[in-house]
């Protein structure tokens, strides 16, 4: 959970801003849940994470014909919201609980953090009826997820995950390779018919026989690059006094490159085990039982792939500098589900001339 999960863009048009004045305070509360009241402000907030929600579900953003998950799209949407404000109430609730506490400098923070967010976007955030203090709320409630799950996770937390047991997490559940991707394509970008593609498969085989003959890996993917670049700029060709200059300029800048100190690990590639990065056919591949360091061949619609699976464990140092994001994805959803039980059996008492009145489909991004 993110700070800051969603800017809110867009307008609602004049006639329907001039009803929300009209209604009165009446609505200045969406409900009740737990003993506490929500805002209105916060309820329309969760109301537009709700339609992103079900936008990403249906695979569309006219989703107002539709239902999601056998429920209206409205009935979902408002459904989904009054779920994110139990989630809410759980985090303060939890908080307490943990006996935490925002310092001076995490509330500093926040507030500033904002009012630069506020100073950009008041306007929109006002038109569909979310104050700069349920904004401020909602900020300080993501802060206070954050410590829970610190509190919990982090290093000497209640269930602190050590460096052993996320090393065991990164191996089962992500993928590390190098590999060379050749399109078979031509150099315009056009696919290149089967019965054509002879000479890149010696092309793809020769890589591949190279690469199991022990030449460096990272130095064929160099070699390939070239090629490709030739190949486009034959197809494409482009002899111009700015292309010159630029190359003259991204040469100069190589230059001054070389006195740093190389990245061993920059042609490599870390994913997760169900990353979209690459076609699915290509993903189960990758998550096939591979052999590490043995190159090897994979055929997919548009390239041919030669992949060098890495071993994981020996990346202790891709552990250390991103710890904090891996531990999140290893622990989100626990945590995220001890929220949910925590939170489960609230009591909610909804305002319904809120619930009417902020009409999803008209507050939509």
């Amino acid at each position: 959970m993110s700070l800051f999960r969603k800017i809110i863009a867009g307008v609602i048009t004049v006639g329907i801003m001039l009803s929300a004045v009209a209604c009165g305070s009446d609505t200045s509360n969406a409900a009740i849940i737990d003993g506490m009241n929500i805002k209105a402000g916060i309820y329309i907030y969760y109301l537009q994470n709700a339609i992103s929600d079900a936008q990403q579900i249906a695979g569309k953003e006219d989703i107002w014909g539709i239902d999601i998950e056998d429920k209206p799209a409205k009935e979902w949407i408002k459904d989904k919201a009054t779920e994110y404000c139990k989630n809410y109430v759980g985090i303060l609730r939890k908080f307490d609980e943990l006996e935490l506490s925002l310092s001076s400098d995490d509330k500093s923070m926040i507030n500033n953090q904002v009012q630069s967010i506020w100073e950009t976007y008041a306007k929109s955030f006002e038109e569909v009826g979310i104050s700069e203090q349920s904004y401020n709320d909602i900020a300080k409630s993501d802060y206070m997820y954050k410590l829970i799950f610190d509190k919990l996770y982090g290093k000497g937390g209640i269930n602190a995950v050590d460096d052993e047991e996320l090393m065991t997490y990164l191996d089962d559940e992500f993928i590390r390779y190098k590999s060379i991707s050749i399109p078979l394509k031509d150099g315009s970008g056009d696919i290149i018919k089967s019965e054509d593609r002879a000479d890149i498969k010696d092309l793809a085989n020769d890589y591949l026989d190279r690469a199991k003959a022990g030449e460096d890996f990272d130095k064929l993917i160099d070699e390939y690059a070239e090629h490709r670049e030739e190949e486009v700029e034959k197809a494409n060709p482009t002899t111009t006094t700015e292309t010159s200059d630029t190359q003259a300029a991204e040469d100069s800048a190589d230059d001054d490159d070389d006195d740093e100190e190389e990245d061993i690990y920059a042609k490599e590639s870390i994913l997760k085990k169900d990353s979209k990065a690459h076609p699915t056919k290509v993903m189960e591949f990758l998550n096939s039982d591979l052999k590490i360091g043995e190159p090897t061949f994979f055929e997919g619609d548009e390239y041919y792939y030669i992949f060098l699976r890495l071993d994981m464990k020996e990346r202790s140092d891709y552990l250390a500098e991103n710890r904090a994001k891996i531990l999140e994805v290893y622990k989100g959803d626990e945590l995220k589900g001890i929220l949910e039980d925590f939170s489960k059996d609230y009591t909610v008492e909804k305002n319904d001339k809120a619930y009417d009145r902020y009409d999803p489909e008209d507050i939509a991004m």
